[in-house]
């Protein structure tokens, strides 16, 4: 009988290994299976948040499209169908005014007292007949050659020794050149619409003021102040 009990209490150990490594492997199923969902529910959250991202570039870059009804200086929202605009002693910079290509509108501009050398963004404002740009630093005026409608045209107190641009704005009737390095006044003889010319301050002979008094006699020419 003892030997039969022996017996007994070995299968029955053996049946209860037989369940533990059941249960253990079940176990670690379960655990394999809940990681693996851990891993998918975290890929769908990256791939749901980079979709949104990339949503969300689009749109603000379409919004930004659809907005180019105004543009945006010094945080100040401007729109293009202005005709009029006057940006007086803001001390704007090149960078601040690179947008005023689109302001195709305008009629008036004025910038006297900025910081800025680039003329570019102008060059293609063929609407503009008022145009000051006093002491504003610039040295280079070619951009403006396009602009023929101008009327008013201010560019004192710059650095400017080039005027060949200005033999075709014919249409010009005052012209402010004051404060500049200028000694070939020849581009003016063409402006025979001038009613002011002031050139005090630049580099004019005397057979020069004489010669343009001559060629412009309607015109009130400023030497010296």
């Amino acid at each position: 009988m003892s030997r039969l009990k022996f017996i007994n209490i070995h299968i029955i150990a053996a049946l209860f290994l037989l369940m533990l490594t059941a249960c253990t492997s079940n176990t670690n199923t379960a655990e394999i299976s809940e990681t693996s969902i851990t891993a998918e529910t975290t890929t769908s959250r990256t791939e749901t948040e980079i979709t949104t991202t990339e949503e969300t570039t689009v749109t603000e870059t379409q919004t930004t499209a659809e907005n180019s009804d105004y543009i945006v200086i010094r945080g100040e929202k401007y729109s293009t169908s202005l005709t009029e605009l006057d940006l007086y002693f803001e001390m704007l910079s090149d960078e601040d005014i690179k947008d005023l290509d689109k302001m195709t509108n305008l009629t008036y501009l004025n910038l006297e007292y900025n910081k800025i050398s680039d003329l570019s963004p102008l060059k293609n404002l063929t609407n503009l007949t008022k145009l000051n740009l006093g002491c504003t630093y610039i040295s280079d005026i070619s951009p403006l050659k396009n602009l023929t409608d101008l009327t008013y045209l201010n560019l004192g107190c710059n650095e400017i020794s080039d005027i060949s641009t200005l033999k075709d704005l014919t249409n010009l009737e005052y012209l402010g050149l004051t404060e500049n390095q200028i000694n070939d006044m020849s581009p003016l003889k063409k402006l025979t619409n001038l009613r002011r010319l002031e050139l005090d301050g630049d580099q004019i002979s005397d057979d020069d003021a004489e010669n343009l008094k001559q060629t412009l006699p309607n015109c009130d020419i400023v030497l010296f102040t």
